[in-house]
């Protein structure tokens, strides 16, 4: 079985977020040379249309870049170069699809059995940053791709604006639109000896731990709020170090603001780690994982922090009432701006005073489930 992905990233440097740790944890799951990603890649570090062989978690995928990063948005030029491999497709099993987007071309394709799209947000919170034209355009959009594809994969549940949403508003499609789990690798985010993570990591104060894992963007992370957070926390009493684990575009405003709010010293950034192992590590020596957004699908961090025992606090977004609720696992925010740092501050206080059941919920988003779902179900032997 040959299966094409079409990701506007390379898995090591461009796009890393939630797309790129599905796409890494379902490439764990299966079989070598299974994949082959046409993504972007680095310019003057690829050449375009030359295949790579990778490896990631011991297993082996290939990479062909079909465009570079020298212009932006990396999706728009992304989606004019794909044009130009459909022949290529042909020649595979199965083509997954990242993006509704990347769908358009295969208008007129003559294979379309063996299109399978997924959508890791929702066009429901893409309105909120996009203007009236746009919106518009975007719906068309969206309209195309699910009429093109056979099958349709949301990552996200809930009422609002996940699978219900989608099968209600394309109802002619309903029966090709389905829901797709977050898959987390259990056998590598789980509980281990908290003393020995911290020796490893070379962390050795007594400060109580909040941890944030992800891309540092304050739309839709409001990560920009964390200094402020810490701050309250300190007004309550409950002295903390934030450890971020992650990159992106709004860093440097995240340090000066821990500068201005004169908690410098209260934060570790540990920048981006690949190594899943380090990873859960750190999940093993913090106290509570800590996410903020403004819209999150199922969030893979609050998923992974929860697989190694760490409780969350999050606001009240995407399908986070599936892992966490009735005084387990953590504890759930309002989604709003109004109070949002003494709320969240409250909650994480509240945790760290009083102890929180952790169950066992993560397990139906384990990666070598939700991979056997897809052999079974879609991505079947061709024979």
């Amino acid at each position: 079985m040959r299966i094409a992905v079409l990701f506007s990233g390379d898995m090591e440097n461009l796009s890393l977020g939630g797309i790129d740790r599905y796409l890494k944890s379902i490439i764990s799951q299966f079989d070598d040379n299974v994949f082959t990603v046409f993504g972007t890649g680095v310019n003057g570090q690829v050449i375009l249309g030359k295949k790579y062989e990778k490896e990631y978690a011991g297993k082996k995928y290939s990479f062909i870049p079909i465009s570079d990063d020298r212009r932006r948005p990396l999706s728009f030029y992304y989606l004019f170069n794909e044009v130009k491999y459909l022949k290529k497709f042909k020649d595979f099993d199965y083509i997954y699809i990242q993006r509704t987007e990347y769908t358009l071309p295969f208008l007129f394709f003559t294979q379309k059995e063996k299109i399978v799209q997924i959508i890791h947000g929702s066009s429901k919170y893409s309105f909120k940053s996009l203007g009236r034209t746009l919106k518009k355009v975007y719906l068309i959009v969206e309209k195309i791709a699910i009429g093109i594809a056979p099958t349709t994969f949301i990552i996200l549940n809930r009422d609002e604006f996940g699978v219900p949403y989608y099968r209600s508003k394309y109802r002619n499609h309903a029966d090709k639109i389905f829901y797709a789990y977050n898959p987390i690798n259990t056998a590598v985010f789980h509980k281990k000896d908290n003393y020995e993570c911290k020796n490893r990591l070379k962390i050795l104060n007594d400060n109580k731990i909040i941890i944030y894992v992800g891309r540092i963007e304050d739309d839709p992370k409001r990560v920009l709020k964390f200094p402020s957070i810490c701050q309250e926390l300190n007004r309550l009493g409950s002295k903390c170090t934030f450890l971020i684990l992650g990159n992106g575009q709004d860093e440097k405003k995240l340090k000066q603001e821990t500068v201005n709010r004169q908690v410098d010293s209260q934060f570790i950034f540990a920048g981006y780690i690949e190594t899943v192992d380090v990873i859960a590590d750190y999940y093993n020596i913090s106290d509570v994982a800590i996410n903020i957004s403004s819209f999150e699908g199922t969030c893979t961090s609050n998923l992974e922090a929860i697989a190694c025992g760490t409780p969350v606090v999050s606001t009240d977004v995407g399908d986070i009432h599936e892992i966490i609720g009735d005084g387990k696992n953590g504890i759930i925010i309002p989604n709003t701006e109004t109070d949002l740092v003494k709320n969240a501050a409250l909650a994480i206080n509240h945790i760290l005073k009083d102890s929180v059941v952790m169950t066992d919920t993560y397990m139906k988003y384990d990666a070598k489930k939700v991979a056997e779902q897809l052999r079974e179900n879609f991505f079947k032997e061709i024979r």
